[in-house]
């Protein structure tokens, strides 16, 4: 005698039978419309640089992206492009200020009520530098530079993923920096904002990764003008670190004879958005990868030490 639990499967066998191919085609339908509905992602600080171009080049890839900017004034050159690229008619610009609580649930409520409570893809871009060298560098600046590259992000993520887990799949990808892999020296904020984004989005990587939801980081290099306006050894300097600046300003100013273009590093978001297994990390810069391998087995961290340490070395005895 069959199990009771059991037994309207032991006893219609045949009715089973039957009922597999209609979930089977039920099963189908749903995914045909899944299939069928448009992509839809979401793309902070578009204004300029990556963010406009990872914008462009997500309209391209078939989604419907949602590019924010501060102030609408200052989506101009993002529209300009989208118009050059065909790709206007995908193109949404709204207004999202991410250092602000309000603005990032008010953004985020207002797209999921239009695209009935789906975000395929949030690439946190927006951020800045702030380059302010030791002991200039007061506790305020690095609350602000957090402000935005961190918390940033986190208000981003904390606003996009109920609606993320209610479908069961989304992926969230930050714009990082190699300075959030190697600290280079002289830049004690920004590489203390970008080690925290990693380490943020590592620990939330792990977390979510079983219920279909990918956090990946895009890192770039040295991107064209991104620190040209910075690349300077600035007044007030202490007189013990002028000699370790004025070495770091002309290892930067080599560096940024070969940058990156935006739309190179927005590849590699295009990439972390529609590759079937994403990867966590997407280092954009091939020269500093040796150094990465490297730092990864420095267990006591003497040689990445080293190598940071012969940035910043004199120039000349006259430096």
């Amino acid at each position: 005698m069959p199990l009771p639990l059991l037994a309207p499967f032991s006893t219609a066998p045949s009715l089973v039978r039957l009922d597999v191919p209609l979930a089977r085609c039920r099963l189908a339908r749903l995914s045909r419309r899944v299939a069928m509905a448009p992509k839809i992602a979401l793309v902070t600080g578009t204004n300029s640089g990556i963010g406009l171009a990872a914008s462009v080049q997500l309209c391209q890839a078939g989604y419907t992206t949602y590019a924010t900017v501060r102030s609408l004034a200052k989506a101009t050159a993002l529209r300009e492009a989208a118009k050059a690229a065909g790709v206007v008619d995908r193109l949404k610009v709204i207004e999202m200020d991410v250092s602000n609580d309000a603005s990032v649930a008010s953004a985020v409520t207002n797209v999921l009520a239009e695209t009935d409570n789906t975000l395929d893809v949030v690439v946190a871009n927006a951020g800045y530098g702030d380059l302010s060298p030791p002991e200039a560098a007061a506790v305020q600046a690095f609350q602000d530079n957090l402000n935005v590259n961190l918390f940033g992000v986190v208000r981003l993520a904390n606003a996009v993923l109920p609606s993320m887990r209610a479908a069961g799949r989304g992926r969230i990808i930050a714009t990082s920096s190699i300075l959030g892999l190697v600290a280079m020296p002289m830049m004690p904020v920004y590489a203390t904002t970008k080690f925290a984004l990693e380490g943020y989005m590592e620990s939330m990587a792990a977390a979510y990764a079983g219920i279909g939801i990918h956090f990946s980081l895009v890192e770039p290099g040295p991107v064209a003008t991104a620190f040209s306006d910075n690349a300077t050894v600035p007044n007030g300097m202490p007189a013990e670190l002028r000699p370790a600046a004025k070495a770091m300003e002309a290892f930067m100013g080599r560096l940024l004879s070969q940058p990156q273009s935006s739309e190179e590093c927005a590849k590699y978001i295009v990439r972390a958005a529609t590759e079937e297994r994403p990867q966590l990390r997407y280092m954009t810069y091939e020269p500093v990868e040796p150094m990465i391998r490297e730092k990864y087995v420095d267990l006591t961290g003497g040689k990445t030490l080293a190598a940071l340490t012969a940035m910043v070395a004199p120039l000349d005895a006259s430096s």
